[in-house]
């Protein structure tokens, strides 16, 4: 199906982001002042840190004393559940107020002009409406652009929104033979950390290989396997391991934690950096990065002075593993902002792989459907589940 396409391209300029919209029908510009652009940064990063609440880094229950009585557990098991509503209404009421701050922020006056003749269009040609985010600072990807609000809905409910990042890099294909489409499912968790057991449990469930040649699964990766894997010929690659994001001097560097082939040792470090050699020597259509924070594009703990954060990661352009991968050639990559439950996983995985790979529609209608049905169950979620999936994309071709 076709579309209409409007562009917003967001360029950090001292302390302040110019917005440049291009649409069928003209140009229009906006500038979002250093105040605003605060405003804007620290609720994104206090909203982060909220849904990290939803997420605690060990699931094991600590161990309680044989003199509690079930009275007291009962009483503490109603406290925690009174905090969750508590911290969950609050989140919610959050995420809904950055998003009516975006929408004002960015579609105002001319931009709004132009976002409006857009959607009058799509509406007379029975098309549907992309919106491109163009983000030219990368570390403005830390805010949740998908949570853009007006009249009561999320824009990326009803429009498709995509980061469409700067690239120099021609968008490369791979050259298969084949009509079918060729996936590989990587998993790898050294550590047995139960949210990655869980992951690969949920794929290796909601994915039954079909044909052992076009579907293929390496639950115990290593780096060789994973080469070989990518090196003999992938369309989709599913990658699901642990990630592990830190600072290395002036720096924050990526990357996962895959099985070793040594016998002493239990894992080894595979740079972000290896794995988009990997990618560049093999063009393939579509990256999903099921990896904790794979599109985290900076360690929130460490934000307590923004100014002093926010000019530091201009300086080093540090950007997500998934806004990487993209700039090796691959028309589309999935990231993870943060987490995602069981359930959320269960949801994603099925409706991915029933729309690009059984009835071969566009990824920005698999992301569309993604994204409303964890929103439909977000009162037994974590209301961070329906937009922790980012999908990057520089593909045209929507269909």
């Amino acid at each position: 199906m076709p579309s209409s396409e409007l562009y917003l391209q967001l360029y950090y300029i001292d302390r302040q982001i110019l917005v440049i919209c291009t649409g069928s029908s003209g140009e229009a510009y906006s500038l979002i002042e250093e105040p605003k652009v605060e405003e804007l940064i620290r609720k994104s990063i206090f909203i982060h840190k909220q849904i990290d609440k939803f997420f605690p880094k060990s699931k094991v229950a600590p161990n309680r004393s044989k003199t509690v009585n079930n009275g007291s557990n009962k009483e503490k098991k109603a406290n925690q559940r009174d905090n969750t509503r508590k911290i969950r209404l609050k989140l919610v009421g959050n995420l809904q107020e950055l998003g009516e701050l975006l929408f004002k922020y960015i579609f105002h006056d001319h931009i709004l002009d132009l976002f409006n003749v857009v959607v009058g269009q799509a509406i007379s040609a029975k098309s549907d409406v992309v919106v491109r985010l163009m983000i030219a600072s990368d570390f403005l990807n830390l805010i949740p652009w998908e949570l853009f609000y007006n009249n009561d809905t999320y824009l990326c409910h009803v429009y498709d929104l995509v980061r469409h990042p700067f690239i120099q890099q021609p968008v490369r294909r791979p050259m298969s033979g084949e009509e079918k489409i060729r996936v590989l499912f990587v998993g790898a968790n050294p550590l047995n950390e139960p949210y990655i057991k869980e992951q690969i449990e949920v794929v290796a469930t909601a994915i039954k290989p079909e044909n052992k040649k076009l579907r293929k699964f390496i639950k115990d990766a290593t780096l060789s396997k994973i080469a070989n894997g990518i090196y003999d010929g992938v369309d989709i690659l599913h990658f699901l391991a642990d990630g592990k994001c830190e600072y290395r001097s002036n720096s924050l560097k990526y990357h996962f934690l895959v099985l070793s082939e040594k016998q002493n040792q239990k894992y080894d470090k595979m740079p972000v950096e290896m794995l988009e050699n990997f990618c560049r020597v093999n063009p393939m259509q579509l990256i999903i990065l099921s990896a904790c924070r794979s599109d985290q594009a900076i360690l929130y703990r460490y934000s307590s002075s923004l100014k002093k954060h926010i000019d530091k990661l201009d300086k080093i352009q540090y950007q997500s593993i998934a806004h990487a991968l993209i700039k090796t050639g691959v028309p589309c990559v999935i990231g993870m902002s943060h987490p995602i439950s069981k359930m959320g996983a269960e949801i994603f995985t099925k409706r991915i792989y029933r729309t690009v790979i059984e009835r071969q529609e566009s990824i920005y209608k698999a992301i569309r459907q993604v994204r409303l049905e964890l929103f439909a169950h977000r009162d037994s979620l974590p209301p961070s589940d329906w937009f922790t999936p980012v999908l990057y994309s520089r593909d045209s071709q929507t269909s």
